[in-house]
């Protein structure tokens, strides 16, 4: 035991010297990953199964989770903004790369197919790369997506000492790289969530191979043929057969069975509800869940919750999870796809998560109500919000006649008197 110890120990420290000689920033973080990841590949949970992104997202908590998120960040509107020095702002349309976003991020495919397949890697791998193509004056004019697969490496030039990713083994430089990431402890590169939820998906997977089987073997598990004496050869292939044919599956549940030769079937095991398996498929699924940050409810869990606890998590899966992927995506796209010395004249990429925070139409319209009583937003930052055009004269701002500044008030009686 001493010597395998010493040999793993040997063994990581080969595998790091590896990564810190070619400078290497695309790492999975600890020592351990060192070894099983780059000298002995995916190890397998310790549910027996090797977790791997395919086979992950035939769960259908992380397929529903990945998608929900996904498909929530595409619907998001994404537009280019310039601040005024008065601190207003106004929407920037006759560019090309707020068109890349919203349309056309290249000729094959749509903003929306873009912003999903991004955010899909992100939410299932923690990374997501897409190529900034530029013309011949450096300007981004085309995105196009990169599966994590064809990343060999994101590595340190130790000349230049610049970054570099190895894209099917061709070099690209960092600002021809647009890379989200999400949790990290580099900086660099984050952390791969199935290599790091591995058990709790590798748990789920072993849950449903076993309903499966469950099912396959005519839902009744463990049965036991008891005999008085012994069959022979001919009798005991021939019954096996028989009991294969007729009533292995959930087809041929309830046929009629003949048993001969005194032969008897026990039952050797607990039934599905007696082991309370339903139960243990249902908590995995709420540990993934809490893995992606995705309310339960989203992802098609039933629970007792009221309804206004329901919409509360929707508020919070906006603010918390979403709100996050946002900042993520501008700060990236503000880096790369704008110049140091637009970012100084106030040009920014802004996501309008307002679309996801609608709620029912009443309480909607009475938000606004509120909002343009109190003095807080005109008419048209409300036809704004509607996806409505603005109208004339409708950028004024109520005041409400019975609020007054602070102290005024005393010294308006003074006068008066």
């Amino acid at each position: 035991m001493k010597k395998l110890v010493q040999a793993s120990k040997a063994a990581v420290k080969a595998a790091r010297a590896v990564f810190v000689n070619q400078g290497t920033l695309k790492n999975p973080g600890t020592e351990w990953d060192y070894l099983t990841n780059t000298l002995l590949g995916q190890v397998a949970a310790a549910s027996g199964i090797k977790v791997t992104a395919k086979n992950a997202m035939g769960v259908s908590t992380v397929f529903a989770c990945v998608n929900v998120i996904s498909r929530a960040m595409a619907s998001t509107p994404v537009k280019l903004y310039r601040k005024g020095s008065d601190g207003s702002k106004r929407e920037v349309e006759d560019d090309i790369r707020a068109d890349m976003l919203k349309s056309e991020p290249n000729p094959e495919i749509t903003g929306f197919d873009f912003l999903m397949a991004m955010q899909a890697n992100l939410s299932l791998r923690n990374n997501a790369f897409a190529q900034i193509r530029r013309d011949s004056l450096d300007r981004p004019v085309e995105l196009i997506p990169i599966e994590n697969t064809e990343i060999d490496d994101i590595r340190r030039d130790q000349v230049t000492k610049k970054i570099r990713y190895y894209v099917r083994g061709e070099p690209y430089s960092q600002k021809n790289i647009l890379h989200l990431k999400g949790l990290s402890f580099s900086g660099y590169y984050g952390c791969d969530l199935v290599n790091t939820a591995r058990e709790a998906i590798g748990l789920a997977i072993a849950l449903e191979t076993s309903a499966s089987a469950f099912f396959r073997n005519g839902q009744r598990p463990g049965l036991v043929a008891s005999h008085p004496s012994q069959l022979g050869d001919q009798a005991y292939n021939r019954l096996t057969k028989a009991l294969q044919e007729e009533h292995e599956g959930p087809e041929k549940n309830w046929k009629f069975l003949l048993l001969e030769e005194g032969l008897q079937l026990v039952n050797n095991r607990q039934s599905n509800q007696e082991s309370q398996f339903s139960e243990s498929r249902k908590d995995q699924a709420l540990d993934i869940a809490r893995f992606f940050g995705v309310p339960p409810h989203k992802v098609g869990i039933e629970s007792n919750l009221p309804r206004a606890n329901v919409e509360e998590q929707n508020i919070e899966f906006v603010t918390d999870t979403l709100a996050a992927h946002c900042v993520l995506w501008e700060q990236q796209l503000n880096r790369w796809l704008l110049t140091k010395q637009e970012r100084m004249m106030g040009y920014y990429f802004k996501f309008n998560l307002n679309s996801q925070l609608r709620g029912a139409l009443g309480a909607r319209f009475e938000a606004y109500s509120k909002a343009r009583q109190w003095g807080w937003m005109s008419v048209n930052d409300i036809r704004r919000l509607e996806d409505m055009n603005p109208i004339e004269n409708g950028d004024i701002y109520l005041e409400p006649q019975n609020m007054i500044e602070a102290g005024k008030q005393a010294l308006k009686q003074a006068l008066e008197s």
